[in-house]
């Protein structure tokens, strides 16, 4: 009988567990559909100036981190790499919201660009008049 103890023990423990886990998977998949109907609604209400917008900033801001990089790499014994970061920040919430969008918005559009590719391809379309506009 002492010998059923812990093995029952552990039964109960990987039971419970179980449940626990199964009550965490329903909550993880909640979220992520609550999420992507956020982001289906977010791109049902854009209009056409705002993916234009985000366009012409995202290729911007893209450009931005790219020189950031290599200024990075780049940079000497006195630079400060976080005041750097700091600089390439403020220029990156510059350009947003000079393009008439504000961090919130483009995070938004970002996101649902991620998983709504007719909006990826109209952004990328977009995208490449505007680098084909400015070379």
């Amino acid at each position: 009988m002492l010998r059923l103890i812990p093995i029952l023990f552990a039964f109960l423990l990987g039971g419970f567990h179980g449940a626990v886990m199964a009550q965490a998977l329903p909550d993880e998949q909640q979220a992520e559909q609550e999420q992507e109907a956020e982001e289906d609604r977010i791109y049902g209400e854009l209009s056409e100036s705002d993916v234009e917008a985000f366009a012409e900033v995202h290729y911007q801001v893209r450009r931005l981190e790219r020189d950031f990089a290599q200024q990075l790499r780049n940079r000497g014994d006195d630079d400060d790499p976080a005041e750097m970061q700091r600089e390439m920040t403020r220029e990156r919430i510059a350009l947003i919201e000079d393009a008439g969008l504000n961090s919130e918005r483009y995070r938004q559009i970002l996101s649902a660009m991620a998983r709504n590719e007719e909006l990826r391809d109209r952004v990328e379309a977009l995208e490449a008049d505007y680098r084909g506009n400015n070379n």
